[in-house]
């Protein structure tokens, strides 16, 4: 009887994906006509207002973009750029100096100390 239970549940399962994989073909079928129909005069719209202001409105806006970003934000940059760069140069010489001085008075101390001990 659990085996005649189970086949049954089985079989139950089998034709609810039989049936959901047609309804979700009818649903992806009614779907497309209705999007379709539903876009239609909008993209009517858009094709009409493409073709009459042959794009220029948008082309405009998209050249000052461009004219704003190749003549005044990108010399900006590189030039903040190597700004950076030469300050970045200037506090390395300025590290390596320190060093330098450090060490040189840190060398004299040491033999200055050394040259007491043994005089």
């Amino acid at each position: 009887q659990l085996k005649k239970t189970i086949r049954s549940w089985a079989r139950q399962v089998k034709e609810a994906g039989a049936r959901l994989d047609q309804e979700a073909q009818q649903a992806k079928s009614h779907i497309s006509v209705a999007f379709r129909e539903s876009l239609k005069g909008v993209l009517m719209e858009v094709r009409m207002l493409r073709t009459l202001f042959r794009c220029r409105f948008l082309w405009r806006r998209w050249e000052e973009l461009d004219f704003l970003l190749c003549n005044q934000v990108l010399p900006a940059m590189l030039q903040g750029t190597a700004s950076w760069g030469a300050l970045a140069f200037g506090e390395f010489l300025l590290v390596v100096l320190h060093y330098k001085i450090w060490r040189h008075f840190l060398d004299n101390r040491i033999v200055g100390d050394e040259l007491d001990r043994f005089s």
